[in-house]
């Protein structure tokens, strides 16, 4: 069980690592941050949080986390 859920979070963070490929922008702008998070919160399961290079949490899937 543990092995599958590893495997699974790993498919879910390369998934999320293509489609934020190239977009900068996501990681600079809090609300580009949060409408990209937005997008793909249907496509994956759990929690998904964006942090800026310096640490800074710039969007977050769950409501009220940001």
């Amino acid at each position: 069980m543990l092995i599958d859920l590893s495997g699974e979070l790993n498919q879910q963070a390369n998934l999320i690592a293509a489609l934020a490929d190239g977009r900068a922008d996501i990681f600079n702008d809090s609300q580009q941050a949060q409408t990209f998070v937005t997008s793909i919160s249907t496509l994956v399961s759990g929690r998904i949080i964006l942090l800026h290079p310096s640490g800074e949490l710039l969007a977050a899937s769950e409501p009220g986390e940001v």
